[in-house]
């Protein structure tokens, strides 16, 4: 290997090329054609000068001229690193080729310069495409990095819109659901209630019409009805009655001072006594308690000896 890269570095490129290519007779009088005359001093001076000043940059004669030389100057040495390149590489190709044709190798060495002329191609066209990346493809990046960032920002912006409807549906959902609930208990409560009063009117009806037709079990739960009803009012009438009575007591004989007793008499006590019943006061209050207990005992009794003979009685005239 490194007696091909001596060889390839000792023969010169018009020796491998030949003469025919870019030899004595053809390369040169492309290179003195394309050669220039050296610019003028005077004028390096004033472009020198001037280039700088804002108030000199002013079109002068034969500007285009100018700018073309400048722009087949940039071409030209364009063209001679790449005729370079090429040359380098066609040596290097032919003193392979010598190699392999002229002194003999092995399988393994003419493999290896297959692999070494196919890295030398694929490192051309590796620069020749990152020559045409540093040129246009950049800005086609930047405008491409440019366009992913604009649709990224729209992309965040309706998220966070989506996200706003989203919560607003949740929450009028929530409030949905608990209107649906509460109307849901309340359906539930009144269905409830009806079949409870269906199922009493239909018990009515029923009751009525066994009574309608004579039934005497009919007969005596509308009479323990009956006698059940008219229990609670007399009950409530006696409590009412026994709670008026109370109320008088207080404000009549619970208020009167007896003639020629004083008020610190009143509060020091009877004096005929602790247990209360020798004055005629006393004796007014006892005859009070006792006139209650046997007016309310003489009620009860009668209430239920009344209830005891109609749940007995066969008949219906005891109402």
């Amino acid at each position: 290997m490194s007696s091909f890269v001596a060889d390839a570095t000792i023969d010169p490129p018009s020796k491998v090329i030949g003469t025919g290519l870019f030899g004595d007779d053809g390369f040169d009088e492309v290179d003195d054609g394309m050669l220039l005359d050296p610019p003028d001093p005077v004028d390096l001076l004033i472009a020198h000068t001037h280039a700088e000043d804002p108030a000199n940059q002013q079109s002068r004669p034969l500007d285009f001229i100018r700018a073309k030389l400048s722009d087949l100057k940039k071409d030209n040495k364009k063209l001679r690193e790449r005729v370079a390149d090429l040359e380098q590489t066609l040596s290097i190709v032919q003193t392979a080729q010598e190699w392999t044709m002229g002194k003999g190798m092995t399988q393994e060495q003419a493999h290896r310069m297959q692999e070494i002329k196919a890295l030398l191609e694929q490192a051309d066209r590796a620069k020749k495409e990152m020559q045409n990346f540093t040129g246009a493809s950049r800005a086609a990046m930047y405008e491409k990095l440019r366009a992913c960032k604009a649709a990224l920002r729209r992309e965040k912006q309706d998220k966070l819109e989506m996200k706003d409807r989203l919560m607003h549906c949740f929450d009028h959902a929530r409030a949905h659901r608990d209107m649906h609930r509460k109307l849901a208990r309340q359906r539930e409560e009144e269905h409830e209630t009806w079949n409870n009063v269906l199922k009493e009117m239909k018990e009515r009806h029923q009751r009525e019409l066994r009574r309608l037709a004579g039934d005497p079990a009919a007969l005596a739960s509308d009479r323990r009805d009956q006698l059940s009803h008219y229990g609670e009012q007399v009950m409530s009438e006696l409590s009412a009655l026994q709670q008026h009575l109370k109320e008088v007591r207080s404000e009549t004989v619970d208020a009167v001072i007896l003639e020629g007793d004083d008020f610190e008499d009143g509060l020091a006590g009877p004096p005929g006594g602790d247990d209360g019943y020798e004055d005629d006061g006393e004796q007014v209050f006892g005859t009070t308690d006792v006139f209650d207990q046997s007016v309310g005992g003489q009620v009860a009794g009668e209430l239920a000896g009344y209830v005891i003979g109609a749940a007995t009685g066969p008949d219906d005239d005891q109402f």
